[in-house]
């Protein structure tokens, strides 16, 4: 089978029609499918993977994530976002004894978080982060970013 992977600049702007036209979508499968067919309108042999979906959302800005997960108690957090692959950022805080200790792992670019257990996505929600069209009082479009 012949497949072409698109850009990412081609890929930000089929998830940001895709937002923009449903608002949220409730799982990343759904965000892929809708994606694919999308970029299917462009390029009939355009294929993307979720994680890549998932990854360039975040990335370039075009959806706000919200994340449900669940810990594993038996092992410690990584220091990469499962989510969007970026370096996690340690949450410390001071003992009454002087003490630096870890309270948690916070990613800065999906807001990821987990505790000293590590967590894993279970579930994401996209929402379009983009400003949406609006209209002045002399009826023209006017895109707003």
């Amino acid at each position: 089978m012949v497949y072409q992977i698109p850009s990412e600049g081609i890929l930000s702007v089929a998830i940001a029609e895709v937002l923009r036209q449903y608002d949220i979508v409730s799982s990343q499968s759904k965000l892929a499918d809708l994606t694919r067919k999308k970029l299917r309108e462009i390029n009939p042999e355009y294929s993307v993977t979720e994680e890549r979906v998932r990854k360039v959302a975040i990335q370039t800005g075009v959806a706000s994530v919200e994340i449900k997960s669940r810990e594993i108690p038996s092992q410690k957090p990584t220091s990469e976002c499962p989510v969007c692959g970026s370096k996690m950022r340690r949450i410390k805080n001071k003992t009454l004894y002087g003490k630096a200790i870890t309270l948690r792992y916070k990613c800065p670019k999906c807001k990821f978080s987990t505790g000293i257990t590590r967590s894993i996505p279970v579930r994401y929600v996209f929402k379009y982060a983009l400003a949406k069209e609006k209209t002045d009082n002399s009826n023209s479009n006017i895109m707003l970013f």
